[in-house]
């Protein structure tokens, strides 16, 4: 049980670091994070947007990761 409790712990303490970061023209420099469309997490992103957003890692000379977790695209 002991062992359940620290990995959930873990588990919450990972997932409440990374900022939330919404599509707009711009960049940002970080190392984690949540990235949405420009409606963030509730919302719908808006019609005919043509925006360019780059992300760039917070230490020069590394990389950035992107995992998506879901993906639509309109009809």
């Amino acid at each position: 049980m002991r062992n359940i409790t620290i990995l959930l712990s873990l588990l919450l303490a990972y997932s409440l670091y990374g900022q939330n970061y919404n599509m707009q023209n711009g960049s940002i420099s970080t190392c984690s994070g949540t990235f949405y469309d420009s409606g963030g997490s509730g919302g719908n992103y808006g019609n005919n947007e043509s925006l360019v957003f780059t992300i760039c890692p917070d230490t020069p000379g590394t990389w950035i990761q992107l995992d998506f977790f879901q993906w639509s695209t309109q009809d």
